[in-house]
């Protein structure tokens, strides 16, 4: 979720697809140009089980998470 730096209401960042086996993520880290990030993404299948990399400036339907 996001939420703008003024306050307001929480808008969804991207979310689990369980078509792709992804269950959730978490902890993100960001990085140093404010837009990008590291996240977790817990899965029962080994090979999606990992981190991967986001950009808070794609609509969470055109996120498209890259693994690390």
């Amino acid at each position: 979720m996001r939420v703008p730096d003024t306050g307001g209401t929480p808008s969804l960042v991207m979310e689990p697809d369980p078509d792709k086996r992804e269950s959730n993520f978490i902890l993100p880290v960001f990085l140093p140009d404010d837009s990008h990030f590291l996240f977790y993404c817990g899965s029962n299948d080994p090979e999606v089980e990992r981190i991967y990399i986001g950009n808070l400036d794609a609509e969470p339907k055109e996120q498209i998470h890259k693994k690390i």
